[in-house]
């Protein structure tokens, strides 16, 4: 009987521990994102730091990396560089203002635009399926 009750006890915990351990995916503009930001053909932006931070070894002739990341992580530079794959890479942190008034700003517009052709080459792509029959 003790078996059993122990063996129901560790499938009830696990299974409440399913929803605890739910994916969750944010994106690049979305509120919660922190990661690298991919400026593109754009000016550089409004950083914190002046010169790049370095943790770890140098990575030799590597491109600086523009980051948003939470003001800890900024902080604790060194233990928290493996979470956005920036050790010994030459890194600026982006500021807040910044990334919310240009960058997420403009992103987001981005996607609104791309969901606005795709949805009009769906029609298109309606139309033409149904104007042959």
């Amino acid at each position: 009987m003790s078996l059993k009750r122990n063996l129901l006890t560790a499938l009830l915990l696990s299974a409440a521990a399913v929803p605890a351990m739910a994916a969750v995916s944010v994106s690049v503009g979305e509120p919660g994102f922190y990661g690298s930001i991919d400026l593109g053909n754009r000016p550089p932006p409004r950083v914190y730091n002046v010169q790049p931070m370095y943790a770890g070894p140098r990575v030799v002739e590597a491109q600086p990396m523009y980051l948003r990341v939470p003001p800890d992580h900024q902080r604790n530079w060194g233990r928290n560089c493996a979470r956005y794959d920036a050790c010994g890479r030459p890194v600026y942190f982006v500021h807040e203002d910044w990334y919310h008034q240009q960058y997420a700003a403009r992103r987001q517009d981005e996607r609104r635009h791309e969901e606005m052709r795709r949805r009009e080459q769906q029609r298109e792509q309606w139309r033409e399926n149904h104007d042959r029959r």
